[in-house]
Order: structure tokens, then sequence, then C-alpha cells
């Protein structure tokens, strides 16, 4: 059973961090390690230790050079509940893994204390977001919830949803307040209609060139960097 597949780490709880400097972050979290898989000699008390050949971990890896050490993992499905204080992140459908991992990792660097996902946006647990994560996501929790329904409920009780949208007001002309929200829409869709009938705060980035939008990492990361507290 291949825990590179979705369906798999769903149906066993478990997931795959590849390459030494992942385990290494892996073994510095609360997250429960079930055995590591190395061709080179590994020494630590949180789990079995197996060793094996190159050509052993060439056949587990996901990636096109396998790094030689590899470590087997329980998932964490935290629930939310609204925190009293600090920003939070929310990815609306974002798909690419390489974006989500690199914006749960920017969010972690910024102290955003959760990051919500709605249903349709990549697993988090997906080796190409933990990779682009730098274990970022054995620390920062990741929810995915019904963000229609999670924002408006925020929203309601004053929390303000920074949304980033063309043709908003510059992000700039805010302050960062003790707790809200950066909402981050899909790589190609942007910000789902559902979610734009919430009383939503857009916010734009001011550019001077001609292209047509930024990356959506790039875009999350700059707001994250205003909007924290």
């Amino acid at each position: 059973m291949s825990l590179h597949q979705k369906k798999n780490r769903t149906e066993t709880g478990l997931f795959v961090a590849e390459g030494r400097k992942i385990v290494e972050e892996l073994l510095t979290s609360s997250l429960d390690v079930e055995a590591i898989y190395t061709a080179e000699p590994f020494d630590t008390d949180r789990c079995t230790v197996y060793l094996g050949t190159q050509e052993d971990l060439r056949r587990m890896s996901a990636l096109s050079t396998a790094p030689g050490i590899l470590a087997v993992a329980a998932m964490r499905t935290p629930v939310f509940t609204s925190p009293g204080r600090g920003m939070i992140l929310a990815l609306d459908n974002l798909q690419d893994p390489g974006n989500l991992g690199t914006l749960v990792r920017t969010a972690e660097w910024f102290g955003y204390v959760h990051c919500l996902c709605s249903h349709g946006s990549a697993d988090v647990w997906n080796g190409k977001v933990i990779q682009a994560g730098m274990g970022a996501v054995f620390r920062l929790p990741v929810s995915y919830v019904s963000l229609e329904e999670t924002l408006g409920e925020m929203i309601m009780s004053g929390t303000p949803v920074f949304a980033g949208l063309f043709g908003g007001t510059p992000y700039s002309n805010f302050s960062a307040p003790s707790s809200g929200v950066v909402l981050i829409g899909s790589e190609s869709h942007g910000i789902s209609p559902a979610l734009m009938q919430l009383p939503l705060t857009p916010v734009t980035i001011p550019g001077k060139g001609v292209t047509e939008s930024l990356n959506a990492a790039v875009a999350g990361g700059i707001l994250m960097a205003h909007f924290s507290a």
C-alpha cells in the first residue's frame, strides 16, 4: 500500500516524510512517528529505524532522486475552534501542492496560529506540500472546513477577513489587527463566488508591471507579512 496516494493516507491515517532535514523536523514535532527507513545509520529513540539499501529507498521514494531516508508518521487532523487572538490563513481551493506548502511555511514564519483550507484544496499531507513547507505542516495546525460557514461565523463575531482581490483597497492602508484572517483564492479562479457573497475586506497588492497576476504563494506572503501581529 503506497502512502504517496491520498486514499491510502486517508485509510491508514499515515503519511510519508522524505529527506534528512524533513525527518529531523518531524522528530522535533509532537506527531507520532511510526518508523524510519534509511540507507545510512540514523539514531533516534522516537521510533524503530530500519536499515536498507539505497535501492530499497529508491523504490519507496516518490522523489525523482531518492534522498536515502524517509519516515512514516501519523497525520494530525485538528478541529478548528476560533482562537481569541492571532492571525489565520485561509486558502480557497488552492490546488498546487507547492504553493500550499510554501504558504503554510510562510504563515508559521509570521506567527499565524492556524491555516484553514477549503475541501477543494490540495492535501496538506501530500509529499510535495511537506517538501515545500520544510516541515511547517508538522507544527502549524491545518484544518479542512467549509470556508463559507467558518469565515461567515468569524465575520459575524467581528473578525476581519482580508481577501486578496483585484480592485480592492491597497493592503498598506490597513493596520494589522490583533486577530483576523488573510484569505487567498485559487491559482486559476481566485476566490469562489460563494465566499464573495460574504462581507469580506478586499485588499490588493499594487504593482507597476504588466504581468496578469502574482503567484498565490507570493501574494499570500506579502499580505501575511503586513497582517502579522
